[in-house]
């Protein structure tokens, strides 16, 4: 979401190259992962671009939606049509992965409603773990961010976690309303999506809890945090007055007759 900010926003044409050849590997990747979630999660945050910074993005979405069985892979056509199956009674049901996600719900609302408020524990569920009767066996994640945070962090722990996100939203919004720069612009904002594209994602999986994807995440609010501060320090320099000038205007016509009668009268060691 951030390099396709970037690649909007910037205007130097060398980054705007560097940023849309990177987004498209990028997006390339991620439609061979056959992450159901991760197709949300990219929807969800182009979807917020386009709403509200570039609603020709909107448009190129929207005809994507009618036409993409048209574009993509045949392999990732039928993951995603799998998650839906017609018997021949004529019900729809789930695939086997879906159905193992609604059995682990099921069981965390039965962990959550023993101690909603405080939870079990961080990380307990790695130990106590739920059993999924589709496979038969024991899983330690249920699949659902937020229900994972309810089992083990309980109600407080589920505020907190959504705060911090608030306030990361907060923080790119904040970088992309007194940036000038447009680059500082496309990361501010692109974070935004960023934080909207990982609250879709964690619906269906927990990668908050996997450093080798939740760490750019990390970074991305570090390099926000830091393009605020620059972009403070600049509009500072700005708006602050020059001194110098300011005394310069102020001068009445006396005191500079007075400044050049010292510049000329001879000092007594010089006699």
């Amino acid at each position: 979401m951030v390099l396709v900010c970037l690649f909007l926003l910037d205007k130097e044409w060398r980054r705007k190259i560097f940023f849309g050849v990177t987004m498209v590997l990028s997006i390339y990747s991620v439609i061979f992962l056959f992450s159901r979630g991760g197709y949300a999660a990219i929807l969800l945050g182009l979807a917020f671009i386009g709403s509200f910074k570039n609603r020709k993005l909107l448009v190129l979405l929207i005809v994507f939606l009618l036409t993409w069985k048209m574009l993509l892979p045949t392999a990732v056509i039928e993951r995603v049509e799998m998650s839906l199956n017609e018997e021949e009674s004529g019900e729809a049901t789930y695939d086997r992965s879906i159905e193992t996600r609604l059995d682990l719900w099921e069981g965390a609302r039965d962990i959550i409603s023993q101690n909603p408020i405080a939870g079990l524990g961080y990380g307990v569920l790695a130990i106590v773990k739920i059993h999924e009767e589709v496979g038969d066996r024991n899983r330690s994640s249920i699949h659902n961010g937020y229900l994972e945070i309810m089992a083990e962090l309980g109600l407080i722990g589920l505020i907190i976690f959504l705060t911090f996100f608030g306030i990361s939203f907060k923080a790119g919004l904040r970088l992309y309303k007194i940036a000038d720069d447009p680059f500082m612009k496309g990361l501010g904002f692109g974070f935004c999506a960023c934080v909207v594209a990982v609250l879709a994602g964690n619906m269906a999986g927990t990668y908050w809890h996997y450093l080798n994807v939740s760490g750019f995440y990390w970074v991305f609010l570090a390099l926000v945090v830091r393009g605020t501060l620059i972009a403070q320090k600049q509009s500072s320099k700005i708006k602050e007055p020059d001194r110098t000038t300011e005394r310069l205007y102020w001068r009445t016509p006396n005191q500079d007759f007075r400044n050049r009668r010292r510049s000329v009268r001879p000092s007594r060691k010089s006699v």
